[in-house]
């Protein structure tokens, strides 16, 4: 797409883009938050598993994995904005994902608690999401420009069936 980076963002993963680029992950229960600050025109993103890192300590010294959590991404995210100045008032924050893909009752799905650790987060920061697209039955793709902002999403509703 335009002569950009493109990056295929896999689960428990996260990108920085100091430089522009367009990246694409696939959501179903996992959540993606995306966060951009026009100024500095530097955009990040995550694709966080599972809501909430067992141990936070564990998260700020192993890098590599604190991504598969929600709240830990969050953090790690929002720290590497304030290391280029950026302040939280000045991020443009959007949130998708947290399905509930498999067709059970559980009313406590991956998908849900997902989502609310990523508000949590969010909250806790004193960030306030601009756009959503979360819960629900369909899965999601995620576009995001790093260089704008922009994100394009498309919903697939075919969950899977549980006999």
């Amino acid at each position: 797409m335009n002569g950009f980076k493109n990056i295929f963002l896999k689960p428990g993963e996260y990108y920085f883009g100091e430089m522009q680029a367009m990246v694409t992950t696939v959501l179903g229960s996992c959540v993606t938050v995306t966060m951009f600050n026009a100024r500095k025109r530097f955009g990040a993103i995550c694709h966080g598993l599972l809501p909430h890192c067992p141990d936070k300590d564990t998260c700020t010294k192993n890098f590599t994995t604190c991504f598969k959590f929600v709240d830990c991404s969050i953090r790690q995210i929002l720290d590497r904005f304030k290391r280029h100045g950026i302040d939280t008032p000045d991020i443009e924050v959007k949130l998708f994902g947290g399905a509930h893909v498999f067709a059970t009752q559980n009313s406590l799905s991956i998908g849900k608690k997902n989502v609310q650790a990523a508000r949590d987060a969010l909250q806790e920061a004193g960030l306030h999401l601009t756009s959503y697209s979360y819960g629900g039955r369909a899965t999601r793709k995620v576009i995001f420009n790093t260089g704008t902002g922009e994100v394009w999403l498309k919903k697939h509703h075919d969950p899977v069936e549980l006999d």
